[in-house]
């Protein structure tokens, strides 16, 4: 059945709902790149960009813990461009987490091209932290680490 937001805003439902996230646990797990997405973050009057990993375990003991099919957990990258803002920086000391990551997933490559839709399907073992944000606890990407 597909969901239809008109039909859900009139709908009755029983029961209540939970108010604790349950997160991926801290350590290391297997995991795909499932998803990626670029959000504008403005500092300072200045605009930033962040892309934004979004990993999937594949871990049993993950799925066990979390009561869900499909875990995820988030990976931020900053972007750094080129001065005139047409391109990713590739130079010495710039985009270094993101070098970071595709040297881990076998894609940091300098003889060949590289885009960043070569991530989606990746695999790799991920390091999962908590975080504490605003009085919320986050489950966040500490490291990636190949295979």
């Amino acid at each position: 059945m597909a969901f239809d937001a008109n039909n859900f805003m009139s709908t009755s439902f029983r029961g209540s709902n939970s108010t604790e996230r349950i997160r991926v646990p801290e350590g290391t797990w297997p995991a795909v790149v499932t998803d990626l997405s670029v959000r504008k973050v403005v500092i300072d009057g200045s605009d930033r960009w962040v892309m934004e990993v979004t990993w999937t375990t594949t871990s049993s003991e993950v799925s066990a813990v979390t009561k869900r099919d499909k875990s995820t957990v988030r990976q931020s990258c900053w972007l750094d461009f080129t001065p005139d803002g047409s391109a990713l920086d590739m130079s010495e000391g710039m985009n270094v987490d993101l070098g970071i990551l595709r040297e881990s997933l076998g894609q940091n490559d300098s003889s060949r091209p590289w885009s960043p839709s070569e991530l989606k399907g990746a695999s790799a073992n991920i390091v999962v932290v908590h975080k504490s944000s605003k009085g919320e606890i986050y489950a966040n990407v500490k490291e990636v680490k190949a295979f």
